[in-house]
């Protein structure tokens, strides 16, 4: 974790975690950490463990309401890192690195398709294809840590076919990357600490070649197979020379608060797809 000052603050979305995140923190650390400077931003996986969130949907349709033991664990664990990390502070370097990875596809192709020409002839793909990673060091260049976005829906492994909790594809390619950068160390123990984030995935799913013809493979398998995509472009970036520029100055935030209840939606603007 790179030593903050006071103006390396980050934007953060607020929910019902959040809240009681940064409360539990507080016990801790007084106001050393607030909305202000704690973000927190999950990946996007369809078997993760459910009765969590806020948001009534995914409490009345897809679970059976809020679980606290889930909640609680979710809330305790976030916690426990930040404390982990702030025990091993350290001044250093961050780079920001990119390239392109093609192996996903526009699952709404047709609709994209609508979009004026002179829109259209803006990109080479119909998808981002760009992978951003930050790349972490300590004064001495060496890495200690690394987080990664790549504009991608990781339901490989399909939590509406399977009983299993699992972090996808993203996940799959951290536990990669820490075994790769730690000698084999379990994740979360060795010094080297690496995160996997979805960029902007709108409807955008994985495929295994970069053609778009996805393998009729179980979802394990699948899984793995795509992980390993994503953790091997990220390490090829990582330790690239290319595409890559040393971030320098303060950091600053954007936060604010938005009452729901009374923004208005035209209808004009609605669209649900079946």
């Amino acid at each position: 974790m790179i030593k903050p000052n006071e103006s390396n603050t980050l934007t953060n979305g607020i929910n019902l975690n959040s809240f009681q995140v940064i409360k539990k923190l507080a016990t801790k650390f007084d106001s050393k950490y607030t909305e202000k400077n704690v973000m927190i931003s999950a990946s996007h996986t369809h078997s993760s463990l459910s009765g969590f969130m806020s948001y009534y949907a995914y409490l009345a349709i897809e679970s059976y309401g809020f679980n606290p033991l889930v909640f609680w664990s979710v809330v305790d664990g976030i916690v426990e890192s930040i404390s982990q990390a702030d025990s091993s502070l350290t001044t250093g370097k961050v780079y920001v690195k990119k390239g392109e990875l093609l192996n996903n596809r526009n699952r709404q192709s047709g609709p994209y398709e609508l979009n004026p020409e002179t829109e259209k002839e803006k990109y080479e793909h119909n998808t981002d294809k760009e992978m951003i990673l930050l790349r972490f060091e300590d004064e001495t260049g060496t890495p200690i840590g690394s987080f990664a976005w790549w504009p991608v829906h990781p339901i490989s492994f399909n939590g509406g076919v399977n009983p299993l909790v699992s972090s996808d594809s993203m996940g799959y390619a951290a536990l990669l990357f820490d075994y790769a950068m730690n000698n084999g160390s379990r994740a979360g123990v060795g010094k080297v600490v690496s995160g996997f984030g979805s960029s902007n995935l709108g409807d955008v799913s994985p495929t295994l070649n970069a053609k778009g013809d996805i393998p009729d493979l179980f979802d394990a398998e699948k899984c793995r197979l795509m992980g390993t995509i994503i953790f091997e472009k990220a390490m090829q970036i990582f330790h690239g020379e290319d595409n890559s520029e040393q971030l320098k100055g303060s950091i600053t935030h954007a936060h604010q608060f938005v009452d729901m209840s009374n923004i208005e939606v035209n209808v004009k603007y609605y669209y649900y797809r079946i």
